[in-house]
């Protein structure tokens, strides 16, 4: 035998076994026989050639030959769940589930209309957000862990198409007071402030990975600074909270507005020289089913209706272009 003879049965089983922790467990969720759950396991090692688990008197977890199959397994079975699942629906009634990479600035605003869209038009659908970080998004779309994602770049991959669909203004967020827990306190009295003078700040920002992190490396970049004071947080709402503690500044979207600048203790202020936008698109896989492709139109559509009813002052959306996804992505790469 060999790994070609692995079944999708198999691999529901396995990665049950290492959700459980234990094959008792796992029995137990699967209402399978404890002895046959171990008897499959034992076949696929001997199958791949190397042990997949390590078993002891506290559980079991997988070797790294097991963690690897692990991913791949989950991504073979989501993928095969998602086609079962499409092949029940038609053109006009597309079904399945269709999972949205989402950051935390993005969602507060998009997620409830979307998914409300969604719900009405497509009933069949099961939409999941995916929030995080937009960072990793990339590298999620091209495992399959996610069928479409907001990025801050259009990335440069035959794999994937994208379109943009906004462009919205960052701001400087902090405590009004400009006290902080990471040095001198500052304060400004205007209604904004040079991007220059961002740089000696102590800041909450993202690590290098991520879109919006590059995008404020590249300003300082072009104008020959550097951030002397910066916290990395890879965590949209831990960003927030510390900012709120008074622990330093965070650099977000100008839609943050509403829901964080109105708290006490907590204002904004406008960047210039140059003022920064972020622009935001949105990216599948060029593979992507039927309710990929109707969530991806609803999507944008829902974009356009919030550039359209949204307030200017506090939420700059840009029209997004409506046009179907006709060609894959081109451009720097998102991290």
């Amino acid at each position: 035998m060999g790994i070609r003879h692995l079944d999708v049965r198999r691999l529901r089983y396995f990665i049950k076994i290492v959700e459980q922790g234990s094959f008792s467990k796992a029995a137990v969720a699967l209402q399978v026989a404890q002895p046959a759950l171990s008897l499959h396991v034992r076949n696929m090692e001997l199958d791949i050639g190397k042990p997949l688990l390590i078993r002891s008197q506290q559980g079991v977890v997988p070797t790294e030959c097991g963690s690897a199959l692990l991913n791949k397994a989950r991504t073979i079975v989501e993928q095969i769940d998602a086609l079962a699942e499409e092949m029940k629906g038609t053109d006009e009634h597309p079904s399945g589930q269709v999972s949205l990479g989402l950051s935390g600035t993005i969602s507060q605003v998009l997620a409830v209309p979307l998914m409300q869209e969604v719900n009405r038009i497509y009933p069949l659908i099961q939409l999941r957000i995916v929030e995080a970080m937009t960072g990793f998004f990339l590298d999620w779309l091209l495992q399959g862990r996610v069928d479409l994602a907001v990025l801050y770049n259009d990335p440069d991959d035959k794999k994937l198409a994208s379109k943009h669909v906004q462009a919205d203004e960052l701001c400087l967020f902090g405590p009004t007071d400009g006290a902080h827990g990471r040095g001198q306190h500052l304060h400004f009295d205007a209604s904004v402030v040079p991007y220059c003078d961002i740089a000696t700040l102590p800041l909450l920002l993202p690590s290098r990975t991520h879109g919006l992190r590059r995008i404020l490396e590249e300003e300082a970049t072009r104008q020959q600074i550097a951030f002397i004071n910066v916290v990395e947080v890879d965590s949209y709402t831990s960003i927030i909270r510390m900012m709120e503690a008074g622990m330093g500044y965070a650099i977000l979207p100008i839609n943050a507005f509403d829901q964080h600048a109105h708290r006490e203790g907590v204002r904004m202020w406008r960047i210039e020289n140059p003022a920064l936008t972020r622009s935001l698109y949105l990216v599948r896989s060029i593979s992507g089913s039927r309710a990929v492709t109707a969530v991806e139109r609803v999507c944008k559509e829902t974009f356009f209706n919030l550039a359209q009813t949204a307030r200017c002052d506090t939420f700059p959306f840009t029209e997004p272009d409506l046009q179907t996804f006709i060609r894959p992505s081109a451009g720097p790469q998102a991290l």
